[in-house]
């Protein structure tokens, strides 16, 4: 599955950031220069095919501090194990730091919309045909200021961090029609709204900002369910979810009740091999132990 962080599209806000890219096979290698310094290397759900020999050569040309990868394999791969090892072999170890979900679930698109309705949850399945009964009416829209406005407003109302609105709209604008957005209106009530991105073969969940109303309306199911149609009308056969807790990382609790709700739908839960990191300068060492190495990367978070 092609996944978002590896577009483009994605790559395109870290050139904002000064960042650049160089490529292994299909897998985007982000460098980030430092004055003086060096530089850091990132990759985000590259292939478990990348050769670590040309990443090598990529980070001595760059004078390259650390290299940080999240690989794009599961605990469930056949190859897990295999891959691991020739990770620690060359020097890579595990870093206390994550750029993406470290666990998520798919939906399978492939059938029709009955069947896949069949999968979900009973009392998810009830949910959604209440709210079909409510006359909740769901709009695409393509502006992003006024998605914002709703995500900050929820976000203050739970207490959670979200991005400066200049940073977010380029971080996210520059998917175009890519990215989706759909908001959800009763009785000229704003419930809440839904954006996902959508490549070739699936989509991924983004922010499923509610309001009020829309939590006592339980609107959350209805439009994770709308995306997942329009995803399917765009040909997309997989939809994931976009995060699950894990147990393997000091999460916040309130992602266990969120873990809770995706459940629901019945996908198939994955989980991601740790992310790794390979020092290149032994006094960076100090900084891993202290848990400081999100210091090279906070520009882009």
């Amino acid at each position: 599955m092609e996944d978002y962080r590896q577009s483009e599209d994605y790559c395109k806000y870290f050139y904002s950031k000064g960042w650049s890219v160089e490529h292994i096979g299909n897998t985007k290698v982000l460098i980030k220069k430092i004055p003086w310094i060096g530089s850091v290397l990132k990759i985000q759900r590259g292939s478990a095919q990348t050769s670590l020999d040309e990443l090598d050569k990529i980070a001595k040309k760059h004078n390259a501090l650390l290299v940080a990868i999240e690989p794009d394999i599961k605990t469930e791969d056949p190859n897990y194990y295999e891959f691991e090892k020739y990770l620690e072999t060359n020097g890579y170890r595990n870093l206390d730091l994550v750029f993406s979900p470290t666990k998520t679930t798919y939906i399978d698109l492939s059938q029709n919309e009955n069947d896949i309705l069949m999968t979900f949850d009973k009392d998810l399945r009830k949910g959604l045909k209440h709210n079909q009964n409510k006359n909740i009416r769901f709009r695409k829209i393509d502006d992003l200021d006024e998605f914002y406005r709703l995500l900050t407003a929820t976000g203050h109302r739970r207490h959670v961090f979200v991005q400066n609105l200049a940073d977010w709209k380029n971080k996210w604008g520059s998917f175009g029609d890519n990215l989706n957005i759909i908001t959800a209106e009763m009785g000229g009530k704003l419930l809440g709204g839904n954006m996902f991105i959508t490549t070739e073969s699936a989509g991924f969940g983004l922010f499923l900002p509610t309001t009020e109303s829309g939590r006592k309306n339980r609107v959350a199911a209805s439009l994770i369910w709308e995306g997942m149609k329009i995803a399917k009308e765009r040909g997309c056969t997989r939809f994931d979810l976009n995060g699950m807790y894990d147990d393997r990382y000091k999460l916040p609790r309130r992602w266990k009740g969120l873990t809770a709700f995706k459940r629901k739908f019945k996908g198939h839960e994955v989980e991601f091999m740790h992310p790794k990191v390979k020092l290149y300068n032994s006094k960076l060492k100090v900084l891993e132990r202290l848990g400081l190495l999100w210091i090279f990367f906070n520009d882009t978070s």
